[in-house]
């Protein structure tokens, strides 16, 4: 439950990044920035979800 809202946190961060309307730059430049930011979004999201299924399936990890 707490991964899933992590996760959820995740994607909400992920689509205000996509929808922010940025001040017209070069678009380029914005195109570039975006690509940067999902990738590490998804890294970021990735690394709660394996952590979280660890957690699951070793449950004495959650003492930690």
């Amino acid at each position: 439950r707490q991964v899933q809202s992590a996760l959820d946190r995740c994607i909400d961060r992920f689509e205000q990044c996509v929808n922010e309307p940025n001040k017209p730059q070069s678009l380029q430049r914005l195109r570039r920035e975006a690509a940067w930011q999902a990738e590490r979004t998804y890294a970021f999201c990735h690394f709660l979800t394996s952590t979280g299924r660890m957690m699951i399936t070793n449950p004495p990890l959650q003492h930690v």
